[in-house]
């Protein structure tokens, strides 16, 4: 009886998530636009997660008024990271 309660239990977790997992809104509306967008850029986000962050240091730094000589010396390598992300 134990492990059909945990059976059962385990079956409806499953067809609740893959029922969760396949409904997308309906195309050409303003909310699958919304979620298209928020896929595609989620995508993006993790795809350049190092590049983002590294560009993002660097600013602050400069920000900040700290613009050491290592931070001069990362210039190239974040201008090769813009033209990746541009591309």
């Amino acid at each position: 009886m134990k492990h059909l309660a945990c059976a059962a239990l385990l079956a409806a977790t499953l067809m609740a998530t893959l029922s969760a997992c396949t409904t997308t809104p309906e195309p050409c509306t303003a909310e699958w636009v919304e979620w298209r967008t928020e896929t595609v850029l989620t995508k993006f986000a993790r795809s350049n997660f190092t590049r983002i962050n590294r560009l993002r240091k660097f600013a602050k730094t400069v920000n900040e008024g700290d613009v050491s000589p290592m931070a001069v010396l990362a210039v190239p390598s974040l201008i090769s990271d813009i033209q990746v992300l541009a591309d």
